[in-house]
């Protein structure tokens, strides 16, 4: 099996858009409150070292779940204790920015343990314009569906999309076997340049054995030569050959067409080429000079004295 990822623009309407930053609102909020009991946990191991921080995905979520229904995290106007607003949000944004937590904190202890060369900081916490508005979602009981033209999330609704989904769905058709082909795994909505997309995450089939690249084939190996070592040898070339082409009177004007190609001419530098037709003893002009010269207006090098000898012979 092999994993692959489909990307839709959504089209949203007023209150679509509502609620996808809603949600990505809370799995921001989720990020940073696992970060909070993170550090509390580890403020409260300097006082007893037997006290246990969470690091897994798993623990996090678990601490998450613990502290979201709790009193520390308010009171709904019933006055049942637990954050007020967590059924509006499905549950599984939650559990996926806990995920992600725990990877940036897995990569800061594993960088100090191994002394890695690349510096990984403690995660920092998210904040709203700062990070990028995202969340994702599992396909738990197919909750994830496909149309033609949208794209249903759970909690969430149906959401029109700007490209076809075919090729998303001819993945997702019965085999033989009547099952499906691919399996949808994630779902990741995300604002980008002032437009949310949504990627889809696929687990779908190898490809046809035609198709694969083909591995473990022993083939030889011509020697690669680097390239400042070849542009050498090609430079040395063609001085010796413009050399030898100055020497000969019949060649002081230049190169011809057979002491070029008796080198290469894919190997010549690209300034003997350019300048071959020129004389061996005439300075190529670069910058203004050049300009000029293309202009017509060239002008010799002792220019202010021949003026003012000029002025000088008219008015004396």
């Amino acid at each position: 099996m092999r994993h692959t990822s489909f990307s839709f623009a959504l089209q949203l309407s007023a209150n679509e858009e509502v609620k996808l930053r809603r949600h990505a609102g809370a799995s921001r909020f989720a990020y940073n409150q696992c970060l909070r009991l993170c550090k509390n946990a580890l403020e409260a191991r300097k006082q007893d070292p037997t006290s246990k921080v969470p690091r897994s995905g798993f623990d996090l979520i678990n601490a998450f779940n613990a502290w979201k229904v709790s009193p520390a995290a308010g009171v709904d106007e019933d006055g049942k204790p637990g954050l007020p607003w967590r059924q509006e949000i499905l549950a599984q944004v939650f559990e996926e920015a806990a995920v992600d937590f725990s990877r940036g904190l897995q990569a800061f202890f594993s960088a100090r343990q191994t002394a890695s060369k690349r510096r990984v900081g403690f995660p920092r916490s998210k904040k709203k314009g700062r990070s990028k508005d995202s969340f994702r979602m599992r396909n738990s009981n197919g909750g994830v569906r496909v149309a033609l033209h949208s794209i249903r999330l759970p909690k969430i609704g149906e959401l029109q999309v700007c490209e076809s989904t075919r090729r998303l769905r001819r993945l997702l058709r019965l085999g033989p076997d009547g099952k499906p082909r691919a399996k949808i795994l994630f779902a990741t909505v995300s604002l980008s340049g002032g437009r949310w997309h949504v990627r889809i995450n696929v687990e779908a089939p190898e490809f046809h054995a035609g198709m694969q690249v083909q591995k473990n084939i022993a083939a030889p190996v011509a020697p690669i030569q680097s390239y400042k070592k070849r542009f050498t040898q090609s430079h040395s070339e063609a001085h010796q050959a413009f050399s030898v082409a100055c020497k000969d009177k019949q060649h002081q004007a230049g190169f011809c067409a057979q002491t070029l190609y008796a080198c290469g001419q894919d190997s010549q530098p690209y300034r003997t080429r350019r300048f071959a037709h020129r004389r061996h003893d005439e300075k190529p002009l670069f910058g203004t000079e050049h300009r000029r010269q293309r202009m017509g207006h060239v002008f010799p090098t002792n220019w202010l004295q021949s003026c003012v000898v000029r002025m000088s012979g008219e008015h004396g």
